[in-house]
């Protein structure tokens, strides 16, 4: 009997759950703030506080990861990943893991390990149990002092090695080893076996790739007498090196210096590598050389043949595809990139500027699939991807940082990518969602960002330092390519008109303009303002800007910048910060709306050209502070801030452009307690700017009390249901008249609203609008008649044969729900078909009475007296003394002399500072070119050196002799860069040359240039090569020497050139095409 009545219980509650399925569905509340997912620590997308990524291990279906934190955490934890690093879980295990190994054939098997106490643990079954290995010892009794490396073999015979590389107590490296798919897993001690040579530690290992075959481990060891080697063990002959037939092993890689220890070593052994075929026998080693930098760096080992890539660079972790190598650094987040490891003369390049994983230092690296993952330790560590093999880096979780602070948010005008600027008050991260969360950009030690995008092309992207000089720009969305520029001024607020042109504002009240994509800032100019009281800049259109003081006034420039005109009357009651914003057709009608964060106040419209005075278009005062506005769709949107209600409300008005105070239609929405689940207090009071909008009515604000939040509301939803007529529906049409039917278009009411438009057009985007109709209604059903029989704004002319689309949005209250389109069409206006009459034989007569008159209704188709002069009394004179030269007549032709002396001296000088000026302007450049044409033709495609560092531009630089080229030094010929390189000597114009094509050759982006001084005495005259550092400002090569320093500006470093001695002119060339780019004549 109890089984009945659970059964027929469970009947009666599926037949409640059926009825309440039909139940009508409630009606749509009104659109309201959300909150946004932003990077957190779900998933682990961000990670504990402090985590560093100390070992990485990729299964080899690229999906399955494995990363070890060590000590940096307090929990004892493994993070796991199933999904290529984008998520992960935080798996417990026993020991604080710096080392971690999985299989690579069984993402299930992997292994940790502890380096300073050292123990081992395993899974077989992908972490959710961990089992001990036991303690590891040697047989003369010692125990293993420290783990180096660990690494799990593909399965040979069913049976997975793990190895273990160390030393033990006392300093002797040794190796480890022991199968772990055994019920009783042992460990044997491989450094016993014969022929492995003495070691004072084992520094990496890697298991043959080819292990089911060839039974082979490969292992990094150093030794008592500072030697690194390449040691090769066999499982098979359970012997090492020469002794296991590996002829010519151990092979010695490097000496270092007595001082050295090396502090990292990694192995990547080639995809084809095999232990038994001695041409398949290549490998690559990275190193790391505490005391000793010029023995670090990578080697390539073909069998036993030993040769180095590159040296003087740490190397912390190394992997090599079978075609391209990547080296990760030690003391670095720099990736290191060759895709000619196996050439003649291989290159290895940094990743692009800006664009390593995230964190200071010891990266790991590994190929995940298509994609190359990596993790870092240090500040703003994380887990990050490289889809371009390695070029560039995102980081994608275990990202070390807090988002305690969102300092700006930038929005694409389709609403699809998202920009966040965030920073924990000392490091900063730009997130970019397009369409899951990334940091594309990490930088330490900065904080306050303001970030804005180019107009219809989201990827262009500005980022300026609040209060700072720095402004960043990325002109692919941040995926590859960062610049940074100097801005002349502290950036208070930024807008961007193109990818190329941008102004910066100041607080100062001045504006700069770049026309460069930031390398290069025009002059800056005052905007008319108050000193000391710029706010905000908005870009209206090409050469428009409009400029928001912190005093209630306005300035606008119609010529990009270059002049201002301040709107003289203070928005009226207003000493606030102000908000200023273009209407959405200013190009015509030139009206401009703004509003100040001055609680009580109003929002004010004018027109440039036109107006005298400001025009309110808000009914009553405004109790809260404005902090943003927007203008989208042809409605006007206020973002304000109560601090003593401490919550926020979004304002609108539709047809800002055409309303007046007594006419102006407002409605709000504002957050209360509940909009935030853990803070009852909302502020949507960001500076400079609070409120974005993208297309859709979509409106976007950071919350800056409290938990920092990014808040989206939507003004158009697509929820407004309608019910007739259906989409497609035809609309007859009378066949007498030729006239369409009336259509009734009915529709549900939106939650609480009051007033709708219907739109009807000709096309599906409704660009060419028939009619748009208002109709007013608190009914459940709305429903309207609209057609040729109609009334007012409901009669419509329809064209029989066309289609039409129509839709329906709420315009009262405040959000605009609106409904899908749908389509009618209007039917043809057919052809009636002939009669067509048989004849049949007549009918018997019958006599019918006349039928009465039918009558059928058709439709209506002056000068002052001259004073005497005085008298003069002429003496005798006297005796003339005897003749002798007199002494001051020596000294008139002394005097003399030395005028003429001077006078020659001037025009001399005067000749020579005319000449200088004419040769550097005029001649010097068209007299190289003409020679490099005709003498130096022949080295012009001679090829330069690679150089992957400043420090080896300044080494091959060095390798050239400064010669003067006879008396005439500077007013020779400026040679090509490779005619220098050839033939090693040249003056300080070669060197200059060279410096830049060496530059230009490593980094394009450095943009170096040659800068000429021409000086008195002329023998000071002189020439360098200056080039960008990104962050750093300008540098210069001075002949062979580079001299470092935070130059602003090319003038600075021709300055630092001058010295002592007198400028006469100065110039910035192309040292490409020997092109001016500027020309300076000192002042006199």
């Amino acid at each position: 009997m109890g089984v009945k009545i659970v059964r027929i219980t469970g009947l009666v509650v599926l037949l409640v759950a059926s009825l309440l399925s039909f139940a009508p569905p409630v009606s749509a509340a009104a659109p309201s703030w959300l909150a946004v997912p932003i990077p957190g620590t779900e998933g682990y997308q961000l990670g504990p506080s402090g985590v560093d990524i100390r070992d990485l291990a990729v299964a080899s279906d690229g999906a399955a990861i494995y990363a070890a934190p060590g000590d940096s955490i307090a929990d004892r934890f493994v993070f796991k990943s199933d999904d290529a690093g984008v998520s992960w879980v935080a798996q417990p295990v026993y020991i604080a893991a710096d080392l971690v190994a999985v299989a690579p054939d069984n993402a299930d098997v992997a292994a940790v390990a502890r380096k300073i106490v050292p123990s081992v643990y395993f899974t077989i079954n992908g972490g959710i149990t961990w089992r001990s290995l036991g303690a590891i010892s040697s047989t003369s009794g010692n125990f293993v002092d420290t783990i180096h490396d660990i690494a799990i073999s593909e399965a040979a015979d069913g049976a997975h090695y793990l190895a273990v590389a160390g030393e033990e107590v006392g300093g002797v490296g040794n190796v480890w080893y022991c199968e772990i798919d055994g019920d009783h897993p042992q460990w044997q001690e491989a450094g016993v076996l014969p022929g492995f040579a003495a070691t004072r530690a084992v520094r990496a290992l890697a298991f043959s790739p080819d292990f089911p075959e060839d039974n082979v481990l490969v292992a990094v060891a150093e030794t008592v007498d500072n030697l690194v080697g390449l040691q090769v063990f066999s499982f098979t002959a359970q012997a090492w090196n020469i002794q296991a037939g590996f002829a010519g092993y151990p092979v010695t890689l490097l000496g270092y210096g007595a001082i050295g220890q090396p502090a990292s070593a990694s192995i990547a052994l080639s995809p084809e590598y095999a232990g038994d075929e001695e041409d398949s026998r290549l490998a690559f080693v990275g190193l790391t050389v505490n005391g000793d930098e010029a023995a670090s760096g990578v080697y390539r080992i073909r069998d036993t043949t030993c040769e180095p890539l590159v040296t003087g660079i740490n190397v912390h972790s190394i992997t090599f595809d079978g075609d391209v190598l990547l080296a990760a650094a030690y003391d670095s987040n720099t990736v290191y990139r060759s895709t000619n490891p196996l050439g003649r003369t291989p290159t290895l390049r940094p990743n692009f500027s800006m664009k390593g994983p995230g964190g200071e230092n010891r990266v790991v690296i590994a190929r995940a699939g298509d994609v190359v993952a990596a993790g870092t330790s240090g500040d703003e560590s994380a887990f990050a991807l490289s889809t371009d093999g390695g070029l560039t880096f995102n980081d994608v979780s275990l990202i070390d940082t807090e988002l305690s602070r969102l300092s700006d948010v930038a929005v694409s005008g389709d609403g699809g990518t998202l920009y966040l600027a965030s920073d924990d008050g000392d490091d900063f991260s730009l997130w970019r969602n397009k369409p899951s969360w990334q940091r594309v950009l990490s930088q330490t030690d900065t904080a306050g960002y303001i970030v804005r995008l180019a107009p219809d092309e989201p990827e262009v992207i500005y980022l300026a330092e609040k209060g700072g000089e720095k402004i960043y720009r990325s002109p692919d969305g941040g995926d590859r390519e960062w610049s940074v520029g100097i801005c002349p001024l502290n950036v208070q607020d930024l807008a961007v008109e193109s990818s190329r042109v941008a102004y910066a504002l100041s607080a100062e009240g001045k504006v700069t303009r770049t026309r460069s994509a930031g390398s290069k800032w025009d002059t800056a100019v005052a905007t008319e303002l108050d000193e000391d009281t710029g706010h905000m800049l908005v870009s209206g259109g090409t050469d428009i800007l409009l400029a928001g003081s912190s005093d209630g006034y306005v300035a606008y420039s119609m010529d990009g910048g270059s002049s201002w005109k301040e709107i003289t009357q203070r928005l009226p009651g207003e000493t606030g910060r102000v908000q200023v914003i273009p209407d959405k057709d200013f190009a015509s009608n030139k009206m401009i709306y703004a509003a100040s964060d001055s609680p009580g106040r109003k929002v004010m419209r004018w027109q440039i050209g036109t107006s005298i005075g400001w025009t309110d278009i808000f009914r009553n005062n405004m109790n809260d502070g404005i902090y943003g506005l927007a203008v989208e769709d042809n409605a006007l949107y206020a973002l304000t801030y109560n601090p003593g209600a401490m919550q926020s409300k979004l304002w609108r008005c539709c047809l800002p452009a055409t309303v007046s105070l007594s006419s102006a239609k407002w409605e709000s929405s504002g957050t209360n307690a509940a909009t935030d689940a853990s803070d009852a207090y909302v502020a949507f009071n960001a500076s400079p700017q609070a409120l974005k909008s993208s297309s859709g009515g979509k409106l976007w604000a950071i919350k800056t009390n409290g938990v920092n939040r990014l808040y989206r509301v939507d003004d158009v939803m697509t929820e407004l249901a309608l019910q007739a007529p259906d989409d497609g529906y035809v609309v007859a049409v009378n066949r007498v008249t030729g006239i369409a039917q009336d259509i009734k278009f009915v529709w549900k009411r939106a939650f609480d609203a009051t007033e709708y438009e219907l739109s009807i057009a000709m096309d599906e985007e409704f660009k060419v609008p028939i009619a748009r109709i208002t109709v007013t209604s608190d009914d459940s059903t709305v429903s309207l008649f609209a057609g040729p029989q109609a009334e007012g704004a409901a009669r419509l002319s329809l064209s029989a044969g066309m289609t039409y689309y129509w839709r329906v949005r709420v315009t009262e209250p405040l959000f605009r729900i609106s409904s899908e389109p749908r389509a009618f069409h209007v039917g043809s206006l057919g052809v009636t078909p002939p009669v067509v009459i048989i004849e049949r034989p007549p009918p018997p007569v019958i006599s019918v009475p006349p039928s009465p008159p039918l009558t059928i209704p058709f439709p209506p188709i002056e000068l002052p007296p001259q004073t005497p002069p005085p008298e003069v009394v002429i003496l005798p004179a006297p005796e003339p003394p005897p003749p002798a030269m007199p002494g001051y007549f020596w000294a008139i032709i002394a005097a003399g002399v030395i005028i003429v002396l001077t006078v020659v001296v001037y025009i001399l000088v005067t000749f020579i500072d005319r000449f200088l000026i004419l040769w550097l302007r005029r001649s010097r450049y068209r007299w190289s070119r003409w020679r490099r044409k005709r003498f130096e033709a022949k080295y012009e495609k001679q090829p330069l050196p690679a150089a992957d560092s400043l420090e080896q531009i300044e080494d091959f630089l060095k390798q050239v002799t400064w010669t003067m080229d006879g008396p005439l030094h500077l007013f020779d010929a400026i040679s090509y860069p490779q005619t220098v390189w050839a033939k090693k000597k040249d003056d300080c114009d070669g060197f200059a040359v060279l410096a830049a094509a060496l530059l230009h050759q490593w980094q394009p982006e450095t943009n170096p240039v040659l800068i000429t001084a021409m000086l008195r005495p002329v023998r000071k005259s002189h020439t360098v090569c200056a080039f960008n550092v990104p962050g750093a400002g300008l540098w210069f090569f001075d002949n062979y020497t580079l001299r470092r320093g935070r130059y602003r500006a090319y003038a600075d470093i021709a300055a630092e050139v001058q010295g002592k001695a007198r400028v006469v002119c100065w110039d910035v060339v192309d040292p490409d095409t020997l092109q001016t780019l500027e020309f300076h004549i000192a002042s006199q």
